[in-house]
């Protein structure tokens, strides 16, 4: 699917870009994920697990921007890439695609300024126009801001699933199962 540029100002006054993440994108998109896995334990891959090549990349974001299901946007302050959603259905089966499953990233350095609520209210409103009825999403247990963020817009916690991470130093953090109803636009 394709996003539509949008405009956003962040608590610091300075513009951040919204737009669909392009094939042109591939080699920013790879180069931004290293750098991104390396700044905190809080995701699902270190930056030694971006292996894809370029071109796999590509077939990446063609595959979303060409899929009625499936959204990845990017967030830019003067063309660099800050932060990254993408959306999509948990899986491709007529009896689960109803629900919308979805991942944020942003640059440490901007924490704290609005990223992730701008990222959060987009993802929202395109879940509802995508037709999904729920979204669901993983965060680790010690992540408490990000919590407290899928809380504020409306996500409960679901479940629990104990050890669900394990990190390279050999401890282990919870999984929170977190997830949302969401009302239609009509």
């Amino acid at each position: 699917m394709i996003f539509l540029e949008k405009e956003y100002e962040l608590k610091d006054g300075r513009i951040c870009r919204l737009r669909s993440a392009e094939p042109e994108d591939a080699h920013n998109m790879i180069e931004y994920m290293k750098n991104v896995f390396s700044e905190s334990h809080f995701l699902t891959r270190y930056p030694d697990e971006v292996f894809f090549s370029i071109e796999e990349e590509r077939k990446i974001l063609i595959d979303c921007r060409d899929s009625a299901n499936k959204l990845m946007v990017i967030g830019l302050l003067n063309d660099r890439v800050i932060s990254q959603f993408n959306l999509r259905p948990v899986a491709d089966r007529e009896k689960i695609r109803h629900r919308g499953a979805f991942g944020i990233t942003v640059r440490k350095e901007l924490w704290g300024l609005g990223v992730g609520n701008i990222m959060m209210h987009e993802i929202i409103e395109n879940s509802r126009k995508m037709k999904y009825e729920q979204l669901e999403l993983d965060v680790y247990s010690d992540n408490e801001n990000a919590v407290r963020l899928y809380e504020k817009y409306g996500f409960e916690i679901w479940g629990r699933i104990p050890d669900g991470y394990k990190l390279k130093d050999g401890t282990y953090r919870d999984c929170i199962k977190m997830g949302r109803k969401l009302e239609f636009i009509i």
